[in-house]
């Protein structure tokens, strides 16, 4: 575990802080894995708002021309009709 220039002293303070040290590498790596996550999540969020904006705005188009021209598209007819 220990390389053969290590001293008997530096062995002791080594071993005597061991476990708070994997106990903060373990704390560091929950957060990073947690801040990981969240990271991603919010990638993908901002990747997806133009898409979705740009789909909204088409959308919001074509009912504008669809009330201006009395169009129904024929899955819109057919749901007047189950009425």
């Amino acid at each position: 575990m220990f390389s053969g220039k290590c001293s008997t002293a530096a062995k002791q303070i080594i071993e005597s802080i061991g476990s708070e040290l994997v106990a903060l590498y373990d704390d560091s790596k929950n957060v990073f894995t947690e801040f990981y996550g969240k990271y991603v999540l919010n990638s993908l969020i901002v990747e997806s708002l133009i898409p979705l904006a740009v789909l909204n705005y088409i959308n919001i188009a074509l009912q504008e021309l669809k009330k201006e021209n009395n169009i129904l598209l024929n899955a819109e007819f057919n749901k007047i009709g189950v009425k």
